[in-house]
């Protein structure tokens, strides 16, 4: 979720893409966790993040 609560959908879509090739719950926990700390670290820098850039290319 962000700030707002909302949910982050790339970082939803690539859990579940995760959840659908069968990782264990304890890698996905580790993966959401760890995804968590990254997006917070960014936004304590400032960094603008561009969920959509991977699809633009």
């Amino acid at each position: 979720m962000d700030g707002d609560g909302r949910v982050v959908e790339a970082v939803d879509d690539y859990l579940a893409l995760c959840t659908d090739r069968e990782h264990s719950p304890n890698t996905l926990r580790a993966r959401a966790f760890g995804l968590k700390t990254r997006l917070v670290f960014l936004h304590l820098l400032g960094a603008s993040i561009r969920w959509n850039a991977a699809a633009e290319r």
